[in-house]
């Protein structure tokens, strides 16, 4: 039987959870902040903030893109539930798109197509479908980033199934406003449970930031490393309790060291498949890879 999920714990996991057992700071803290840091070089993004579920990323990077009660929000229909959920956290609603047979993508003609019959929606959540990133760049066609930028339209980046994936060279997670990744136990590189945000926009990063831990102006970690250490904090807007501890964060960046490898293992079972699989097409219909999932 195929596994749900086996993740390859053979290099510094252990050895970084260890270092946070010692240290005796368990919750937000270095190691959270260096997976920040080292994450944000590898997509290629200004800002990196992790939180504790991918589903925690897409509500925060929603959130602070400025979605409203009422407003309404593109969504492929094919992804997982959560993709969708956070429109309603915020009391908006999702308007459900066609995704394209064979890859499950959002692409540029159905985006447009949907555009002209709803010309009110003001935000897009497109979603890196199974490892293939969508047409975000213009080409012999024009892209998903163009189109949302003659058309108004916010992007984040639903890239739990895209890391590390590349579009020309660039990073998927440094395209949209906001990109946000999974860490669950059978994505690409795992923390357990886990996600991450990125965005190039230090505004966005410093509502996130606020936003995933209660609102607070200031946390412990900063609070207790200076040199005047403080139990003073001000709450200045009601926040959510979503940032990811350093035990977690450990894993995360033993993870990271090793997710060129993680990649190029999966498109070597991938290939496996397409080969072993092919005599069968008149019989079954095989993912299509229009995109790469790197170049």
């Amino acid at each position: 039987m195929i596994p749900f999920a086996r993740v390859p714990v053979a290099g510094n996991e252990k050895k970084y959870i260890s270092e946070v057992l010692e240290s005796g700071w368990l919750t937000t803290a270095g190691k959270a902040m260096a997976f920040e840091k080292n994450f944000a070089d590898t997509v290629q993004a200004r800002f990196a903030c992790a939180v504790n579920s991918g589903t925690a990323a897409l509500h925060l990077g929603l959130e602070a893109l400025g979605v409203k009660p009422g407003d309404r929000v593109f969504v492929p229909s094919m992804t997982f539930t959560s993709s969708a959920e956070i429109i309603r956290y915020l009391q908006a609603n999702p308007v459900f798109l066609d995704t394209e047979y064979g890859t499950n993508l959002i692409t540029p003609e159905i985006l447009q197509d949907a555009i002209s019959k709803n010309p009110d929606v003001r935000y897009l959540i497109i979603v890196h479908y199974g490892g293939q990133a969508a047409a975000m760049l213009s080409g012999e066609q024009e892209g998903i980033l163009e189109i949302c930028k003659r058309h108004n339209i916010k992007i984040l980046e639903d890239a739990a199934h895209a890391f590390p994936a590349r579009l020309n060279n660039q990073m998927v997670g440094s395209l949209g406003e906001v990109a946000c990744f999974s860490f669950y136990a059978n994505k690409p590189i795992t923390t357990g449970e886990g996600g991450m945000l990125t965005t190039q926009n230090e505004t966005v990063y410093e509502r996130v930031k606020k936003m995933r831990l209660h609102g607070i102006d200031r946390d412990v970690w900063n609070r207790f490393t200076g040199n005047k250490p403080s139990w003073e904090y001000d709450v200045v807007e009601a926040g959510y309790k979503y940032n990811m501890p350093d035990v977690n964060a450990a894993i995360g960046l033993a993870q990271l060291e090793k997710a060129e490898e993680f990649r190029a293992g999966r498109q070597r079972v991938a290939e496996y498949y397409y080969e072993h699989l092919a005599p069968l097409k008149r019989y079954i219909d095989l993912p299509v890879t229009r995109v790469p999932f790197q170049d």
